[in-house]
């Protein structure tokens, strides 16, 4: 077996990523730095950058039916709630706002303001539109001249913010939310109303928390006729989505490791099994299993491989860490000489002089 095999770097950001269900459902999933991420799966993706290109990219569009946007329109706030804070009329980011149709034409001039500013009609018959505007000129004071201040393009910008106010000024708007949602946010009722929450989405939401061996848990619990179909999505949105052999419905967790070939952020938890790279990862079930890191094969129960598997440990700093076996338990030192970590856990054991330790040279098992 060969020992100096190398493999494919796992992703460093956030990634996120669309989910069909045997049913049709369509999910966004979405995990932090440490995985795991499907290989096929787009990096430095966010769940509400998905969201976004659903609303504002014609290759990437949803079909949301009336009531879908109802939906995400649960926590909208109107436009006097929105400006209350001191703000400055300088931008409004990625909002769907339902507006008066009469005054449609200071929309479409205020859009005009800026080549890069966003106006797409989401719904006729509920006048929301999606709509994302900020200044002709990003302006500061430095040498590089794409950003130097000039008087055409102050006047410009002063121009863009006057009619940005004189949207909320003359009512052109009744109702309006910020889609951006903080995913991993821990406590819903935190978040403030203007602002979409996880449950006003009608697509299923799951997210893999920072510890990449817990499978990622669903955000909340959707209504099947309120659901996201994959016959609403384009096609491009169909191609790259992720299939999934399952029903969310059915499914508060998934580990997504085990149904299509995933990367998992390099740790001390990096294996051989039977000569494929592997990493020990919690199912559903709440047992750990090995699990396919960069490929895929069905997950074999930790203490199976251990037993009647090869199984071989990849140390992730290989000039310092080691595999050890502490009275029978396999493990490794953190950072190389930290306390012991026994394998599939952050459970860490301050070895005695009693014990019995055995240091495993690397790639024998």
């Amino acid at each position: 077996m060969k020992t100096d095999k190398e493999y494919p770097a796992t992703h460093s950001m956030w990634t996120a990523w669309f989910a069909i269900d045997i049913d049709g459902n369509v999910a966004i999933m979405e995990c932090d730095d440490n995985g795991p991420s499907p290989i096929a799966a787009p990096k430095d993706e966010s769940s509400d950058s998905l969201l976004h290109e659903t609303l504002t990219d014609s290759e990437n569009r949803i079909k949301y039916t009336d009531e879908q946007l109802l939906l995400m329109m649960k926590h909208s706030i109107t436009p006097q709630e929105y400006i209350k804070d001191d703000y400055n009329y300088e931008n409004i980011w990625g909002n769907i706002c339902q507006i008066n149709p009469e005054k449609l034409s200071l929309l479409k001039e205020a859009a005009a303001q800026n080549p890069e500013n966003v106006l797409i009609c989401l719904s006729e018959n509920l006048n929301l539109w999606y709509i994302s505007f900020s200044m002709p000129h990003f302006l500061y004071n430095s040498g590089d001249s794409r950003y130097r201040p000039t008087k055409k393009r102050v006047e410009e910008n002063k121009n863009a913010k006057r009619l940005y106010k004189k949207i909320f000024d003359e009512g052109v708007f009744k109702r309006m939310v910020d889609l951006s949602w903080p995913l991993g946010y821990d406590n819903e009722d935190e978040i403030m109303d203007g602002q979409i929450h996880k449950s006003d989405s009608p697509l299923t939401l799951y997210f893999q928390q920072y510890d990449y061996r817990q499978p990622s848990e669903r955000m909340h619990t959707l209504p099947d006729n309120m659901s996201v179909k994959e016959s609403q999505l384009s096609e491009n949105l169909r191609n790259k989505a992720i299939r999934l052999p399952l029903r969310f419905s059915e499914h508060d967790k998934i580990q997504i490791g085990e149904f299509v070939a995933s990367n998992y952020m390099d740790s001390n938890d990096d294996w051989e099994v039977d000569g494929q790279r592997a990493t020990i990862a919690k199912l559903p079930d709440g047992d750990f299993y090995f699990v396919g890191n960069g490929c895929l094969f069905s997950p074999i129960p930790m203490e199976e491989a251990f037993d009647s598997h090869e199984t071989r440990f990849i140390p992730y700093y290989k000039d310092s860490s080691a595999e050890y076996r502490i009275n029978g338990k396999r493990g490794f030192l953190k950072s190389g000489n930290g306390p012991f970590e026994k394998v599939g856990s952050f459970e860490v054991y301050e070895p005695k002089d009693t014990d019995i330790i055995e240091k495993i040279e690397p790639y024998d098992d």
